[in-house]
């Protein structure tokens, strides 16, 4: 029995002495024998042995030694802290004690910077992600618009519009206007050096009656050459097409009509249907080839292999090519 005036080598020693012995004497007082309390605690009986009998190097680490007082120490209902103060006076296994509040402030900070460097590197990793999504689709959407812009330069190139007089128009993208181009140069102007009734002087005076002036001759206006914008542009974009599209699967789609619009964009479920009469070219991308079918003016489409790059594709439908 500890008393106040026990000094700290005498309650060492009380410790020591009373660890195997506390355990065998409560597992005695509750009539628990050694197999059923291992039975208990799935441990073999041995386990209980060694420790009761004190022979804490036969159960391996400290920590192991740990872990089978505080289970003991609970079916025998006897204080665990107890338990393992008297195990680390005994065997001289002082841990470091986290009742300072600057030890417990500094073991919360290591594992406060543990956690945020792990949130720190999981921002990153979805900066990235959407960092290269993002550019992925940028590089979609212009490769989408380069490919629009030279179908529309060779519509532009292949037809051409006569103008009254031997000009001739050239077509340019939508928006940037009409260039148009003579072909006869006007005839240059010259003006007189002299008058013809102009007089070399001489010594007698001449009376010479001034001619009459020519009645003021007015000229004809030619009518100027107008091309409706409207006109033009219907030349450029071409017939209407009827583009029906079919998913058979999941598919991401993009489709651009001949006024460079997109008329169809986002991910399509299986059992979609999206019917579309725009005007030509039309140019058209598909994430998933295979799971769509494809018809134009009420024919099946089949998409050129040349178009193809893997499972996805990227043509465009053009009826008068």
């Amino acid at each position: 029995m500890e008393t106040e005036s026990d000094t700290p080598k005498e309650v060492e020693q009380a410790h020591e002495a009373e660890l195997g012995a506390r355990l065998t004497r409560a597992r005695a007082e509750l009539e628990i024998s050694l197999e059923k309390a291992a039975a208990s605690l799935k441990v073999d009986v041995a386990v209980l042995n060694n420790l009761e009998a004190e022979n804490f190097d036969a159960l391996g680490a400290p920590v192991f030694v740990r872990g089978h007082l505080r289970k003991y120490a609970r079916i025998l209902n006897l204080p665990e802290q107890e338990l393992l103060d008297a195990y680390e006076v005994k065997t001289g296994d002082n841990r470091v004690d986290l009742s300072h509040p600057i030890l417990r402030e500094t073991v919360a900070m290591s594992r406060y910077r543990r956690k945020f460097s792990l949130g720190l590197i999981f921002l990153v990793i979805m900066l990235v992600v959407v960092l290269g999504a993002a550019v992925f689709w940028w590089f979609q959407i212009r490769e989408m618009d380069v490919l629009h812009d030279s179908e529309i330069v060779k519509r532009s190139q292949s037809q051409g519009l006569a103008v009254e007089g031997g000009g001739t128009v050239s077509l340019a993208l939508p928006g940037a206007g009409l260039v148009s181009e003579s072909s006869e140069a006007s005839a240059p102007v010259q003006l007189p050096l002299e008058s013809e009734n102009q007089v070399e002087p001489t010594g007698q005076a001449v009376n010479i009656e001034p001619e009459p002036e020519p009645a003021p001759v007015q000229a004809e206006e030619s009518a100027p050459v107008v091309i409706p914008e409207a006109t033009v542009a219907e030349e450029t974009v071409g017939q209407q097409v009827l583009l029906v599209l079919t998913f058979e699967e999941d598919s991401w789609a993009e489709i651009h009509d001949g006024n460079r619009k997109r008329v169809l964009y986002g991910l399509f479920r299986a059992g979609t249907r999206r019917e579309l009469n725009v005007p030509a070219p039309v140019s058209i991308y598909l994430g998933h080839l295979q799971g769509v079918s494809i018809s134009v003016d009420g024919e099946a489409y089949a998409v050129p292999s040349g178009q193809r790059t893997g499972n996805t594709a990227r043509f465009v439908v053009d009826p008068s090519l």
